[in-house]
C-alpha cells in the first residue's frame, strides 16, 4: 500500500489540528489557575517550573519560635539595614547578619540581671546608632541599652526601674537623644554618654496620661486632679523646647504617632470600639493643627499597625493595612477620602510616587497566578499594580504580606522578609533577590 504499512486494528484517521489545540489550552488554563507546572513532551517525573519572575532566594537563617509572641506595636519584628548587614530584633535579642550571606556577625549583649528585649525604635538614628529595652524581671521593661548596629557594641545602659512595673515602654532615637517612657520617667538621653537632657513636667495633683513617641516628637494627653485644665494635649519636639503645641480640655486619648512629617497621630476613646480619628499638624513653623479625620465607613477597618503603615511626606498619602491584614489601603490625608483597597497585601516601604508591596498574586493571561506571594510595585495614588517579582518557595509554604516583617533593599533589589511557616509554625529570616527583568501589569481587585 502506498505510504507504508497499515498499522495493527485497520487505518487510523488523523487528529484535526483544531482539537489538539483546544485540548491544550484546556489544560493550561486548568493548570494556571492553581499553580506553575512544566508542560513539556517526555517529562515524567511531574517537575514544577518556577514562574517566570521567580526571586532567587539567597539565604534563609532559621529563628527561635516562641509561645508568646512579641509585641509589633512596640517595635518588635524590626529590621534595619546597616552596611553590609541586616539587624533583626525580637524577644530573643538584637542580631545581625550579613545581608548577602545570611551569616550571624553579632549579638547585642544582654544588660546584666535583663531578660527579654520587649522594645525597638522603627530605626536606628542616622549614624547607625540603635536603642533597645529589655525586661529587667516580672514583665517590667525598664532596662535600657544603647548600641552601635555597625559593631553591636552597647554604648552604655541604664536601669529605669520605676514606683510600677512598665508593660508598654516607648522609645524613640534622634541624632542627638535617645527620648523614653518608661515607668515613672519621661526623658531624654545624650547619645553620648546617656546624660539627661530634659525630663517631662507634669501638672499639679495627680495624673494619668496617654502617650505616644516618635524620633522626633512626644504626644501626651494628661488629666491632672489639679491641673488648670483638667485635660491637656501637649505636643513637644524632643530637642527644640519651643517647638511645641498645647491644647486645653482634650476628650482623646492618644494611641500612637504614625508619622513625623507630616505630624500624624491616631487618637481614640480609649475603650475598645470606640470612636478614633487621625489628626494631622502642620509643622512648617511649629505643630499646628492642619485636619481631624473620622475613622469611619471606608476608613472603619484600617489596622493602623506601626510595621504597615507609612506615609509619603510630599503628597501626604497613608498607607496601611486593613480588616486586620485582610489588605491594604490609601487614604489621601488632605481629603480623608479612601483613594484604593488591595486584598492580601501589605506595603514594605513608599519608593518616590510607589508603594513596594508583598502581596497575594492576582494572576492574569500573560502572567499566570501562583501560589506564592508576589513582589509588586504600586501607584501611591491610583493603586495600579505590577509585580516585580514572586518569592518562590518550592513548597509554597510563606505566610501572607500581612503576616511577614519586611525590608526592601532597591539598590541591590533584596528583599527581606521574616515570618513563619503555616504548616510547621517555625519562624525563618530570609532573603531574596529581584531579577532586572521589566515589571509586568496585573489587574486591581
Amino acid at each position: 500500500m502506498p505510504g507504508g504499512p497499515v498499522p495493527p486494528g485497520g487505518p487510523r484517521r488523523g487528529v484535526p489540528l483544531a482539537a489538539i489545540l483546544a485540548l491544550v489550552l484546556v489544560v493550561v488554563l486548568a493548570l494556571g489557575v492553581g499553580g506553575y507546572f512544566l508542560l513539556a513532551g517526555g517529562s515524567d517525573d511531574g517537575a514544577e517550573q518556577k514562574p517566570p519572575l521567580a526571586m532567587g532566594q539567597l539565604w534563609n537563617a532559621g529563628l527561635k519560635k516562641s509561645d508568646n509572641p512579641p509585641k509589633d506595636e512596640l517595635g518588635m519584628r524590626s529590621m534595619w539595614m546597616t552596611d553590609g548587614a541586616l539587624v533583626y530584633g525580637d524577644k530573643d535579642g538584637v542580631r545581625a547578619y550579613n545581608d548577602q550571606t545570611g551569616k550571624k556577625e553579632w549579638e547585642l549583649e544582654t544588660p546584666k540581671g535583663a531578660g527579654a528585649v520587649c522594645a525597638l525604635p522603627a530605626e536606628p538614628n542616622s549614624d547607625g546608632v540603635g536603642v533597645a529595652v529589655f525586661d529587667s524581671g516580672g514583665g517590667d521593661c525598664s532596662y535600657l541599652s544603647v548600641f552601635d548596629t555597625h559593631t553591636g557594641h552597647t554604648l552604655w545602659v541604664r536601669n529605669l526601674k520605676g514606683r510600677q512595673a512598665e508593660d508598654r515602654p516607648l522609645v524613640g532615637i534622634s541624632s542627638r537623644e535617645v527620648v523614653v517612657a518608661i515607668g515613672d520617667t519621661y526623658s531624654g538621653y545624650a547619645i553620648s554618654g546617656g546624660a539627661g537632657r530634659w525630663s517631662l513636667k507634669w501638672p499639679a495633683g495627680h495624673c494619668t496620661a496617654s502617650f505616644g513617641m516618635s524620633a522626633e516628637y512626644l504626644a501626651r494627653v494628661s488629666d491632672c486632679s489639679k491641673g488648670k485644665p483638667r485635660r491637656e494635649l501637649t505636643i513637644q519636639n524632643h530637642e527644640l523646647e519651643s517647638f511645641n503645641l498645647t491644647v486645653p480640655h482634650e476628650k482623646l486619648e492618644i494611641d500612637r504617632i504614625l508619622s513625623d512629617t507630616p505630624l500624624v497621630i491616631l487618637m481614640s476613646a480609649g475603650g475598645v470600639n470606640e470612636k478614633r480619628v487621625l489628626r494631622t499638624y502642620d509643622t512648617e513653623s511649629r505643630p499646628k493643627p492642619e485636619k481631624t479625620i473620622e475613622l469611619t465607613g471606608d476608613l472603619d477597618n484600617l489596622d493602623l499597625k506601626p510595621r504597615t503603615t507609612m506615609v509619603d511626606e510630599d503628597s501626604w498619602v497613608l498607607v496601611t493595612t486593613y480588616g486586620n491584614g485582610a489588605g491594604m489601603a490609601a487614604v489621601d490625608l488632605k481629603t480623608g477620602k479612601l483613594l484604593w483597597k488591595r486584598s492580601g497585601t501589605a506595603a514594605v516601604t513608599l519608593d518616590g510616587e510607589d508603594v513596594i508591596a508583598v502581596g497575594a498574586s492576582h494572576g492574569t493571561p500573560s502572567h499566570l497566578g501562583t501560589q506564592d506571594p508576589e513582589l509588586m510595585s504600586l501607584g501611591l495614588r491610583d493603586g495600579k499594580a505590577e509585580v516585580i517579582g514572586t518569592l518562590y518557595d518550592e513548597k509554597h509554604d510563606l505566610p501572607s504580606g500581612p503576616n511577614m516583617s519586611m525590608k526592601w533593599d532597591g539598590n541591590e533589589r533584596v528583599l527581606y522578609i521574616e515570618g513563619e511557616s503555616p504548616s510547621t509554625f517555625q519562624p525563618f529570616l530570609r532573603a531574596y533577590k529581584a531579577s532586572n527583568a521589566s515589571p509586568v501589569a496585573v489587574p486591581a481587585d
